[in-house]
């Protein structure tokens, strides 16, 4: 799920992707709190990333988030499963994006449908109005951080690659939780 309109919306994004990945640079590793997830049940099957941020949730590491926005239920069975148990098991409010498997114009249509519904959704319960003015500016710093992004991607393809190993960690949290920000514009441009 795009984080800009989250920001437009003055509403912090926490991915449960980038939380274990930036888990990695715990000195436990995130290894612990995927283990404490297998622990309590949760299949091997399920996607890491999820297990290492319901593990976190679970050793209370980090706080329970207010609510959830699962975007990936047509694509991708875990997401579905993970966002279902962290919901019940910690009583947190939902939401769910339905992405269509195909890319045409009726795919497009009841996307663009749900996503309005979604964000009116999104706005009742928290409050926080949709400001168009700061969602123009969190999409130009997006295109921004992409556009610096499209260009270290190039020089990764340079052999030796420049681009340390321990990049791809900071970069994956960086675009999950802050694109549409100057900070993801910052790290794009330190990286």
């Amino acid at each position: 799920f795009a984080p800009e309109i989250l920001w437009a919306m003055d509403l912090v994004p926490v991915t449960v992707e980038s939380m274990s990945t930036l888990a990695q640079t715990l000195p436990e590793g995130p290894e612990v709190y995927i283990d404490l997830c297998h622990e309590r049940g949760l299949p091997e099957t399920l996607c890491s990333s999820h297990k290492g941020a319901i593990g976190m949730l679970e050793a209370g590491v980090v706080e329970k988030p207010d609510l959830l926005i699962s975007a990936a239920l047509g694509s991708c069975d875990p997401n579905s499963v993970a966002f279902e148990y962290i919901a019940k098991k910690w009583d947190i409010p939902t939401l769910y994006l339905d992405i269509p498997y195909h890319n045409d114009a009726r795919s497009l249509e009841y996307f663009t449908k749900g996503y309005k519904k979604m964000i009116a959704a999104l706005e009742e319960m928290t409050g926080h109005k949709l400001d168009q003015d700061r969602l123009r500016e969190a999409v130009e710093l997006a295109n921004q951080a992409n556009e610096i992004d499209n260009e270290i991607n190039i020089l990764k393809r340079h052999i030796p690659n420049p681009v340390p190993n321990y990049y791809t960690g900071y970069h994956l949290g960086i675009r999950l939780s802050h694109l549409g920000t100057q900070r993801a514009v910052d790290f794009m441009k330190v990286a």
